[in-house]
């Protein structure tokens, strides 16, 4: 006698999908974090006061990751969507792991340098990795839910995909914006 599964609603299907792609992404930052660290370690001893140098680097997979994102957008409903969409999950989880490296070895910095003015650089610097975060949820959520219709059924369905990698794009472009005037007050307070 064979017992049929219980079907998964699609609601389900979607908080499952999103759940185990977060999570996955999430290992690879973790990953790339601890890697960083391993690789690199902290930055130089004592008297050390000017920009760690993965701090900077680490915006360029912030701008990877928004033009994958662009890219996904404007052809989230072709073919070859699901590879398109994965690009800004994994340039994504890259920026996430190497950013939370680059806040790490800020904050060594801040003890070795006892200097009360990089704290407002840390604050913001943790800040924005955590509003980052916020957005790559987003992205991961819109990305399990396209990724659940085969082909969006209809013109209302496509405009809510559209709307939520719209969302997750704006997002990412004023988190882009924060991060250049985050690397500008740093340049000024040292």
């Amino acid at each position: 006698m064979s017992q049929e599964l219980i079907p998964v609603s699609a609601i389900g299907r979607v908080l499952l999908r999103f759940f185990w792609q977060t999570s996955l992404a999430l290992l690879l930052s973790i990953g790339i974090a601890l890697g960083l660290a391993w690789g690199f370690g902290p930055p130089p001893a004592s008297g050390y006061s000017s920009l760690p140098t993965v701090f900077f680097l680490s915006g360029f997979p912030m701008i990877i990751a928004g033009g994958t994102l662009s890219f996904a957008m404007n052809t989230a409903d072709t073919p070859r969507r699901k590879l398109r969409l994965s690009l800004p999950l994994i340039f994504g989880a890259i920026f996430l792991g190497w950013q939370s490296y680059a806040v790490w070895c800020l904050s060594l910095v801040q003890a070795d340098v006892q200097n009360g003015r990089l704290l407002i650089v840390i604050l913001f610097a943790t800040a924005h990795l955590l509003c980052v975060f916020a957005v790559f949820l987003l992205f991961s959520f819109a990305y399990a839910q396209s990724l659940e219709r085969s082909q969006p059924e209809n013109e209302e369905t496509q405009r809510q995909d559209r709307f939520l990698f719209l969302a997750c794009a704006v997002g990412w472009y004023l988190l882009g914006m924060g991060w250049v005037g985050l690397l500008c007050l740093f340049a000024v307070l040292t």
